[in-house]
């Protein structure tokens, strides 16, 4: 059986100890995280271009305003505290806030 030279340890190791099984290896992709799975949603219902932009931001926004958490764990309370954060302090007007309210409700 060849060994090779484990710098680390400063010792001889089988080669076979640093190679994995086809058993080990996982084959399947990681979980698409969440702006993906959005983002494919939105093209699979054939939304624009322009409306996938939008929502997509709007998202950001949101996850970024709740401290990176995901919106799976936010609730009315923050979804209301969003909306109050933008018209209070962004000062956008109402149609803004209907576009991401729309995505928020998109989610």
């Amino acid at each position: 059986m060849p060994y090779i030279w484990n710098s680390l340890k400063h010792e001889y190791k089988p080669i076979a100890s640093f190679v994995k099984c086809a058993s080990e290896v996982s084959l399947e992709k990681p979980a698409p995280k969440l702006l993906e799975k959005v983002r494919e949603v939105l093209r699979l219902k054939h939304y624009s271009p322009k409306t996938e932009k939008s929502y997509m931001h709007w998202i950001r926004q949101f996850v970024r305003y709740d401290h990176l958490r995901h919106p799976r764990e936010l609730g009315a309370q923050e979804v209301e505290a969003f909306l109050t954060h933008l018209a209070v302090e962004q000062k956008v007007s109402s149609s803004t806030q209907n576009q991401a309210v729309s995505a928020l409700l998109f989610l």
